[in-house]
């Protein structure tokens, strides 16, 4: 290391007010991989998807649902002893069959009841559910692709476990004799329509897309989260190369068991399709449903419609319905809209060198001017964490710490303004008194 800038090091940065600011900024990038601390200081989790959502908001073409269509249920009635009615949804998938859709996705729990193992329900739901699987599989006969939700419990760090569903997997899930690759479609085209299985956990960040989790059992088809599951259902449904599972940042992610970071979308951006209106066979709530990704799921107020809404969370888009977060995982996958999270050490190295060169040319510059250019220069990474955002597909959110820098500076930059006043204010009180 040349000794000018160890000399500049020792001069600038190794101030005890430096020290201590640069040690916030990478702290913070590692304290806030922990979970607890999203839960305790919730002023971080809301700046980090406020500097998403700017970043959303500055992308160079549109955000807009192209693919799905939600089916609302908002009536809350349409639950019994807590959970939907499946005979509603029966009807609403065999309603939307007549359209077609291109993919008919549900987004509910299915668990058996506590204690019973999979395949099994309450005497009582017996034919619900029968009507429910027969619907299911109705839809898969007409080629139309169905996407059935399961729930995993987390066992560990990093483990999940599939908790009982009240059907099983042998239910729906056929041998695909088919998925041979792309060098063999168009000895198989087109792909036959099949039900698959998604789990509907959602990640503690929504800015996360869910891939692949790491279950206890390698081969549990519920590993695969519902928004890939439902990108897979659509492309077997057209026939698409290369798949989204194959491409390099989904391949790569879904190796490390990691999520990538997805744009998002508002929820009022989406064409929902009443689910009354679908269900007694209206033309047009049936007709909305032709050649598009349907998604099923609830959006009702709890306590009968008298209290806040169920099942919602906080995006960059705002506070949003599970239902929509699915949904803008799945554009996000079908749009190639995902970016890589950099790697910790990366993120820690930068935010140190920056920081160390921004105090160092800041203290350098001789006058009040020549900081402010330095300050306006040093912004510059902001404006990076954009542009790599926008076109190489890499997530910088730890740029956002070293806003604390730039405060540290400016109070600096003002003290030393307050003080030069000071002085030039006290050297002409004592003019006039001579």
């Amino acid at each position: 290391m040349p000794i000018s800038v160890i000399a500049s090091f020792k001069r600038y940065v190794w101030r005890p007010s430096t020290i201590v600011v640069l040690a916030l900024v990478l702290g913070f990038n590692v304290l806030v991989e922990f979970d607890w601390v999203r839960k305790y200081f919730p002023l971080i989790e809301k700046g980090q998807l406020e500097f998403h959502r700017i970043l959303c908001w500055t992308m160079p073409r549109p955000l807009t649902a192209k693919w799905v269509r939600t089916v609302q249920i908002t009536n809350q009635d349409r639950q019994i002893g807590g959970i939907t009615d499946r005979n509603f949804l029966a009807t609403l998938i065999n309603q939307a069959r007549t359209a077609p859709p291109e993919v008919i996705i549900l987004d509910f729990k299915f668990q058996a009841p506590k204690g019973k193992p999979a395949g099994e329900d309450l005497p009582g739901r017996a034919s619900q559910d029968q009507a429910l699987t027969q619907a299911i599989l109705g839809a898969a006969h007409d080629g139309i692709p169905v996407v059935v939700p399961c729930w995993l419990d987390r066992v560990s760090s990093s483990d999940w476990k599939r908790l009982p569903d009240f059907f099983e997997d042998s239910d729906f899930l056929q041998p695909d004799v088919y998925d041979q690759g792309p060098l063999l479609r168009n000895q198989f085209s087109p792909h036959p329509a099949r039900v698959r299985i998604g789990n509907i956990n959602l990640p503690k960040d929504a800015r996360q897309i869910p891939l692949v989790s790491r279950t206890v059992d390698k081969s549990d088809p519920c590993q695969t989260s519902l928004a890939l599951a439902a990108a897979e259902a659509h492309e077997d449904a057209i026939d698409l190369w290369p798949r989204t599972r194959e491409k390099k940042i989904i391949a790569r992610a879904i190796e490390d068991r990691d999520f990538v970071v997805g744009s998002f979308i508002p929820s009022n951006n989406f064409q929902p399709i009443a689910a009354e209106d679908l269900f007694r066979g209206d033309k047009v709530a049936i007709e909305s449903c032709r050649g598009r990704i349907i998604l099923v799921g609830g959006n009702w107020k709890e306590d009968g419609g008298n209290g806040g809404m169920a099942d919602t969370y906080n995006t960059p888009a705002g506070s949003m319905p599970g239902m929509y977060i699915h949904a803008n995982y799945i554009e996000a996958l079908l749009d190639d809209r995902y970016e890589r999270i950099v790697p910790l050490a990366f993120a820690l190295t930068f935010d140190l060198v920056v920081g160390m060169l921004l105090y160092i040319y800041f203290h350098k510059a001789v006058d009040m001017r020549g900081k402010l250019k330095v300050l306006g220069v040093f912004l510059l990474p902001l404006l990076a964490s954009y542009v790599i955002f926008a076109n190489f597909n890499w997530y910088l959110d730890f740029i956002l710490p070293l806003m604390a820098c730039f405060a540290h500076l400016l109070f600096e930059l003002g003290r030393s303004y307050h003080r030069l006043s000071h002085l030039e204010a006290e050297q002409h009180r004592n003019g006039v008194s001579e």
